[in-house]
């Protein structure tokens, strides 16, 4: 009996001592968003509202704002949620019942129309079935980009020209608006943009707020089309409200 309970202990002892400690990932954590303190601050602060992340701290002064835990994943779903947005320890035994994380976020001036944000994200999930423990896990960056592009994306629902079309998350474009300014200079549905003023673009916010800006001006719009790379001009219109 007593060899019999040793194996079993050695056993559980080995497989524990077999769990894996996850190796952070590089992310992107850093951004430089081309727009004034002010607006990304706003955005910012307006992002973390609805994503209903509770505020630790804000102070504007410092560019400082730090989140309170917030749970995004429980009970059987535990770890299939959490495989998507982190990396995190393994074993054989264990069972993740909750996660949680919370952020750190630093927003600095650069210049007047330039703002450097850098997101720090702490996951946790909860081991109950060895530990019994919070155990630290590593950020994929999912959480990160998702909080980028909404800040991006507020500043740039700011601007009031358009060029009239609609592009998909894959840069794909979907409908092009009839005697709109991107129809008249030739886009057309199925055309997949690859760069906007030459910087080539691959995130939806990049594109979207790349085609939009002030009402008069031009945007050189890149596409690819039939294996075949073409430029456009467009002079953005003013939208309509």
């Amino acid at each position: 009996m007593k060899k019999f309970f040793i194996i079993n202990t050695v056993c559980f002892i080995f497989i524990i001592g077999c769990a894996t400690v996850p190796v952070r990932p590089t992310i992107q954590d850093t951004q430089i968003i081309n727009a004034p303190f002010d607006k990304v601050w706003e955005a910012l602060v307006a992002t973390l509202a609805e994503m209903g992340l509770p505020i630790e701290s804000i102070e504007k002064e410092s560019g400082i704002v730090t989140t309170d835990f917030v749970i995004f994943a429980s009970g059987l779903a535990t770890e299939k949620v959490l495989g998507k947005v982190a990396v995190y320890p393994t074993s054989l035994l264990y069972i993740w019942s909750t996660a949680r994380y919370k952020l750190s976020i630093f927003a600095i001036k650069k210049g007047e129309d330039a703002t450097k944000v850098k997101i720090t994200t702490h996951i946790e999930a909860y081991e109950s079935n060895v530990t019994h423990n919070w155990m630290v896990c590593y950020s994929k960056g999912v959480i990160e980009k998702r909080i980028f592009e909404s800040i991006k994306m507020k500043i740039c629902q700011e601007k009031k020209g358009i060029i009239g079309i609609f592009v998909k998350e894959d840069g794909y474009v979907v409908q092009v608006t009839e005697d709109g300014p991107a129809a008249k200079a030739g886009l057309k549905v199925g055309d997949k943009i690859i760069k906007i003023n030459g910087c080539p673009v691959s995130e939806l916010s990049e594109i979207i707020c790349g085609l939009r800006g002030e009402p008069g001006t031009t945007v050189e719009v890149t596409v690819m089309r039939n294996n075949k790379e073409y430029t456009f001009k467009i002079v953005r219109v003013r939208l309509k409200e």
